[in-house]
């Protein structure tokens, strides 16, 4: 035997209206961000047209009163990535573009990590100090 249908509705939590609404929030900022993006159909990066940094060329945008580069804001959209953590986001080596910001192409990692990746590319110089 079935119990009996309640007349009462179910409320969902107010947690759940926070994410929901935190989602909504999140793919807006990333709807934005889409905007001022190329995709590159040979190497599948997503390319930032917006602000970059002078020096290195990565992708810059205003995050909450900051300026944030656009492949950590991505990260922190897409994979929940923490925006005050000391860890880097990295680009793999199959991407050749600073300013990509393609979650497949990136990783999160440590300053090694980066050295790491760099000396691999052949994007690695060091002064020679022995003089």
């Amino acid at each position: 035997m079935k119990p009996p249908k309640s007349n009462t509705v179910r409320r969902k939590s107010k947690t759940y209206y926070r994410l929901l609404k935190l989602k909504s929030y999140n793919e807006r900022i990333l709807d934005n961000l889409k905007k001022r993006t190329v995709i590159d159909i040979a190497t599948n990066c997503w390319l930032w047209q917006g602000g970059k940094s002078s020096h290195f060329g990565h992708g810059k945008t205003s995050f909450h009163d900051r300026t944030i580069t656009i492949h950590r804001l991505a990260m922190h959209l897409i994979k929940g990535f923490d925006l005050m953590s000391d860890n880097h986001i990295l680009h793999k080596l199959i991407c050749p573009n600073r300013n990509c910001w393609n979650p497949e192409h990136l990783y999160e990692g440590n300053h090694q990590d980066n050295m790491n990746d760099r000396k691999q590319a052949g994007n690695y110089s060091r002064k020679n100090t022995s003089a």
